[in-house]
């Protein structure tokens, strides 16, 4: 039930912490029946430096009484959004050890994703790069044999297609998550978070009202944030799960449906485990579809514009042997 990927990582955000290397060893610890705290202390010194302060205060804060969830608050803002919100459902439900196997596999798929994409748009830029050395070379040579000016159509201004096939990449790896594809593929993996969570605080015995506040902090999505407190009371009226969600936005009709049956036929959890993995892997479909596509386009016109400067320049050329 891999449904907690958060969307695909890029490998340039700055101050965030890579939990990826506390993740498997804290699961075996307590798998192995080792307490929270002491599994933590044990981690604190074999993780890396950097995550090194992290761990020895979650340490010393749950080994002093506090939950995971409030040793978490003073490192919110170093982590991954969805990654606190998540370790608190897995407490609250006593279902940890689960929680972490499948964050695991989240943050290898999302660091092997990011790699994906930072090879797709790596090729164009590369490609623009060695195309600008080498007209640059040229336009060296020409400076030092004097005819730098004499081909026309031929110069400096010859390089600015590169230049702006490098920006326009830069720009795709700054604003990915904006383009339209990608918005709805983040907004299918938000559904994801939300039904996996909500699907194992139920299965947990958590009350209604509590799996849907984890399972909205998990989904980090900010349409569903304002709405908690009303369903919250919905529920405690009474009204069904299903129709609490219904004018809930992003909800994708099959995700209703698939609400509507798990209550009907009493196995909520099931339903709402599966269609998250349905979600997850439509979300990311949509990602990878939308990011290969722009990064095939930025490759095609990088060539096509190689292609154009050669032309320009062999004819210009030609035109000075007045062939």
């Amino acid at each position: 039930m891999n449904w907690l990927s958060a969307g695909i990582g890029w490998p340039f955000r700055t101050g965030r912490l890579d939990v990826a290397p506390v993740v498997h060893p804290l699961r075996l610890y307590l798998e192995a029946g080792i307490g929270l705290p002491e599994a933590l202390r044990r981690l604190a010194s074999r993780v890396p430096s950097r995550l090194q302060p992290m761990i020895s205060g979650l340490a010393r804060d749950t080994g002093a009484g506090f939950s995971l969830k409030d040793a978490l608050d003073a490192w919110k803002d170093r982590l991954p959004t969805e990654v606190p919100a998540l370790l608190a459902a897995g407490e609250a439900a006593g279902r940890l050890p689960e929680i972490l196997e499948r964050l695991e596999l989240h943050l290898r798929e999302e660091k092997e994703a990011a790699k994906r994409l930072t090879g797709a748009l790596a090729w164009p830029i590369v490609q623009a790069l060695l195309a600008m050395g080498i007209l640059g070379l040229v336009l060296f040579v020409q400076g030092l044999t004097g005819t730098a000016g004499r081909v026309p159509g031929f110069g400096l201004f010859s390089l600015l297609p590169f230049a702006l096939l490098i920006g326009m990449a830069v720009a795709v790896a700054i604003c990915w998550r904006r383009l339209p594809g990608v918005t709805h593929g983040r907004v299918a993996l938000a559904r994801a978070r939300f039904g996996g969570t909500l699907g194992v605080a139920f299965d947990s015995g958590l009350s209604p009202g509590k799996a849907l506040e984890l399972a909205v902090g998990a989904a980090d999505h900010f349409a569903w944030t304002g709405r908690i407190a009303e369903a919250k009371r919905q529920l405690r009226a009474g009204k069904s799960l299903r129709l609490v969600l219904a004018d809930w936005p992003d909800l994708a009709a099959e995700f209703l449906v698939a609400v509507e049956h798990g209550e009907t036929t009493g196995q909520l959890p099931e339903t709402l485990s599966r269609q998250a993995v349905v979600d997850r892997e439509d979300g990311q479909r949509l990602i990878l579809r939308t990011l290969s596509g722009l990064a095939g386009l930025l490759w095609a016109l990088s060539a096509a514009a190689i292609a154009y400067t050669v032309f320009r320049m062999y004819a210009g050329y030609l035109s000075l042997l007045n062939i």
